[in-house]
């Protein structure tokens, strides 16, 4: 089966501590991710290797309810995240935060299995998940042209636009 890939890096101008909120907690993934709908807690109350929810992404015109289970945990490093949908669908999503002199290097990649999706559309799809442009989230977070990570990353350093805010310290 072939995999539709997606991989995005670059650096955000913050240390890794204040970058893996934005990438770990549903309600700032939602910030970034126009494609999440709803997120549930995790099963063990907190995240962890082999925490488990249900969440519901937006996948064209349907929602499309997953299960999602944590495979790698090392905060504030790396996770590696298993969304399983369908009886042979499954995505995997990696993050990789290394610290670099201004700051983290944020490496996200995304491999979707679908067996489901006739192939040229599978090609399509890697096509636009490279090249394509996001459709931009509710809050207008996202920007045509803009990877996750670019918006990501205007979000955590809280950019020149009224639409970029920083995450709250707790």
């Amino acid at each position: 089966m072939t995999a539709m890939r997606q991989r995005d890096s670059g650096v955000i101008r913050r240390p890794p501590g204040e970058v893996w909120p934005w990438i770990t907690e549903p309600e700032r993934i939602a910030r970034w991710n126009p494609k999440l709908e709803r997120a549930g807690a995790p099963s063990s109350g907190r995240l962890q290797v082999g925490s488990s929810w249900g969440a519901r992404y937006r996948m064209g015109r349907r929602p499309v309810e997953v299960q999602a289970v944590v495979e790698t945990w090392d905060p504030p490093r790396e996770f590696t995240l298993r969304y399983r949908w369908g009886a042979d669908a499954h995505a995997l999503e990696h993050c990789l935060l290394e610290p670099v002199a201004d700051g983290t290097r944020l490496t996200r990649v995304v491999e979707i299995h679908d067996p489901r999706i006739p192939l040229p559309f599978r090609l399509l799809a890697g096509f636009l998940m490279r090249f394509g442009h996001p459709p931009g989230a509710a809050d207008g977070a996202s920007r045509p042209g803009e990877s996750s990570v670019d918006t990501i990353r205007r979000l955590v350093e809280g950019g020149p636009t009224g639409t970029s805010r920083r995450a709250p310290r707790s």
